[in-house]
């Protein structure tokens, strides 16, 4: 029509308002009007004849979906969500009521930033279509965030029990519901959970890992040793086979307690990564624990070859003397190797407190307080030199 047909329009709209009576038509009468205000671009006009038609019959859907076109449109996004939300209460149709209410929830958390209506707007949603857009995924990712177990496992289970035996989505979900229930202190529906989803899938790796790692928590260690020979098995990307017998190496060396095994596996990890400093210490311990001294010896030479630093240095070479001092039993070896270790490095206090300690135990009371005092005389030189180096107030203190 052109404007002037609009404003005709709009001069009959107004007789017809005096004396229309019934509710409805008054309404759709309202609504004609806010068109043709648009036509005529007068917004202003056009959102004033939709307030009044919603407030006139709040039961007409056509009425507040233009009324929440027609308030996003005007800078009021608070009143553009809350009128979707009545479009999906007021429609009897689910496809158009799913709509609303992912509109209103995309209003409420991406211009309003209001994540407790955000999230009631995706429920209301998620009870139409689970798998409508991304519905399940903005909603699975809010639960999580809010950590909200019990919602976040109540959402999986929904979307699990709407989806095809066969559907590829299963895993991924099946998996993050185990992991959830685990989480929030479930461990036997977890279980559960991950025994439907190895009976679909024996060799899938994350729901082994998420088994072995469920059975070591729980106290289960010889279920997580079979879980994690299961694993061993499997061709596997280094990374995760080196996780493999990490764990186990951890198992063997806690609640199964068995060395021997523990060395296994801890060679398997160095056969992956040869230099790998914390599995070599590792390795140390148990041969430490297993008083096999010359290969502690082998292991600890190799982690002061592989040092990169002073602190590194210092620390393995300590760690060397009391392998010396308690494994091997030889204090002549320990107390050689710290002495070199304090010429090395004079101005370490750890160096000194190693040396320090080793006189103390061995009993050696001249020697400690000749160190002591070279120490303290050393530490008195360099600050009347002007050698300010934080270290010496620790050993003049």
């Amino acid at each position: 029509r052109e404007r002037g047909e609009d404003a005709l329009v709009l001069e009959s709209i107004a007789r017809l308002l005096e004396t229309e009576e019934r509710l409805p038509e008054t309404a759709a009468l309202l609504v004609r009007a806010s068109q043709a205000a648009w036509r005529l671009g007068d917004p202003d006009a056009a959102r004033d004849y939709l307030e009044q038609a919603a407030a006139t019959d709040p039961g007409d859907v056509v009425t507040w979906a233009f009324l929440a076109d027609a308030r996003a449109e005007g800078g009021n996004p608070q009143g553009a969500a809350e009128a979707c939300e009545s479009q999906a209460r007021t429609s009897v149709v689910p496809s158009h009521q799913l709509a609303a209410w992912y509109r209103a929830s995309q209003i409420w958390l991406e211009k309003l930033n209001d994540e407790e209506r955000g999230v009631l707007a995706l429920e209301q949603a998620m009870m139409i279509d689970a798998g409508y857009s991304d519905v399940f995924d903005r909603l699975s990712a809010l639960y999580g965030a809010r950590r909200n177990d019990v919602a976040l496992v109540e959402l999986l289970e929904l979307r699990l029990a709407k989806l095809l035996a066969d559907d590829a989505r299963r895993l991924a979900l099946s998996l993050q519901l185990a992991q959830t229930l685990a989480g929030m202190g479930d461990p036997q529906r977890a279980r559960d959970v991950l025994d439907e989803v190895l009976a679909a899938h024996p060799e899938d790796e994350d729901a082994l890992f998420t088994l072995a790692e469920l059975q070591g928590k729980s106290g289960d260690h010889e279920g997580a040793e079979a879980t994690y020979l299961r694993l061993s098995r499997l061709t596997l990307p280094a990374r995760q086979s080196r996780r493999v017998f990490d764990a186990l190496a951890d198992l063997y060396l806690g609640g199964l307690g068995n060395l021997s095994r523990a060395e296994v596996a801890l060679m398997e990890v160095l056969k992956r990564a040869p230099e790998d400093r914390p599995t070599l210490e590792r390795l140390v311990v148990v041969h430490r624990r297993q008083d096999d001294v010359v290969r502690a010896l082998e292991v600890q030479q190799q982690l002061v070859a592989l040092s990169s630093s002073p602190e590194q240095r210092t620390a393995a070479l300590v760690e060397l003397a009391a392998i010396y001092e308690t494994v091997a039993r030889d204090p002549r070896k320990a107390e050689a190797t710290l002495e070199a270790l304090r010429k090395e490095l004079p101005l370490s206090v750890t160096a000194l407190r190693a040396l320090a300690s080793f006189f103390e135990r061995q009993g050696q009371t001249a020697a400690l307080h000749v160190l002591l005092d070279r120490a303290a005389g050393d530490a008195r030189r360099a600050f009347s030199g002007g050698r300010f180096v934080t270290a010496l107030f620790e050993v003049l203190g």
